[in-house]
Parts: C-alpha cells; sequence; structure tokens
C-alpha cells in the first residue's frame, strides 16, 4: 500500500508541474508579453541534446524490460546482468547529459514561468531517473 500511495504521490506532483506548464504555454498571460516562450527566453533546439536524451531513455526502458522478462521466465543468465548494467550506464548518460543541458541553457530557474516549469520538471525527472537507477543497483 505504501509503494502505491509513493507512485500516486509522485503521478500527482509530475501531473501538477506538467498542468503548469500547458496553463502558461496554451495561454500566456499580459505579464510574461502574451507569448510563449516568453521574449528574451532562447530555447534549447529539440534535435540535439533533448532528443539524445529521449534516445537514451527508449534504450534504457528496451534495456530494463528485456531484463524484467528475462527474470519472469525464470532465465536467471548472464544476460540479465548485462542487462541491467546497460541500463545502469544509459541512466548515467541520461543524466550527464541533462547536466549538459542545464549548462548550456541561456536561462535560469529565475527566469519567470518558463525557466521554472523547464528546471522544475526536468530535475523532477531526472531525480525519478536517478532514484529508479538507484533502485536497480539495490
Amino acid at each position: 500500500l505504501g509503494f502505491i500511495l509513493f507512485l500516486v504521490s509522485e503521478l500527482m506532483l509530475f501531473f501538477s508541474f506538467f498542468w503548469g506548464f500547458f496553463h502558461s504555454a496554451l495561454s500566456p498571460s499580459l505579464e510574461i508579453g502574451c507569448c510563449w516562450p516568453p521574449a528574451g527566453i532562447d530555447c534549447l533546439d529539440w534535435s540535439k541534446a533533448p532528443l539524445h536524451n529521449t534516445a537514451l531513455l527508449v534504450a534504457s526502458s528496451c534495456t530494463v524490460t528485456s531484463s524484467h522478462k528475462y527474470l519472469k521466465t525464470g532465465n536467471f543468465s548472464s544476460a540479465v546482468g548485462m542487462l541491467l548494467y546497460l541500463t545502469v550506464l544509459l541512466s548515467a548518460l541520461f543524466v550527464k547529459n541533462q547536466y549538459g543541458e542545464y549548462a548550456w541553457s541561456s536561462f535560469t530557474i529565475a527566469d519567470g514561468v518558463y525557466g521554472s516549469c523547464f528546471f522544475m520538471l526536468t530535475g523532477l525527472h531526472g531525480m525519478h531517473v536517478m532514484g529508479g537507477t538507484s533502485g536497480l543497483l539495490y
């Protein structure tokens, strides 16, 4: 029951931050110039680090799902360990790239609603990935 409550609370936390993002993006207020992203914000190019990070997450999802499938069938071969090792490696690369994305961005968390939404959502997701990776290592 405790783990289910944890998952539900994490879901609601993500939902609330996405709600704030979409509320601001789909109906930008007068205070931010009625445009999204706000004037002066230089967005990251989606086809570079964000796309690479997405590929890393999809690949790590495939490797952890494959290892789970092996374990459910009772196959405890060395492939399971290799797949889990690869998952941890891909997760570490994701976190490293996430840090690089923060370092390259031209805005900060203090740059209004866009910066707040970006850093809160990506930071929360990065913590989620690190927590999941820690669980795999345990």
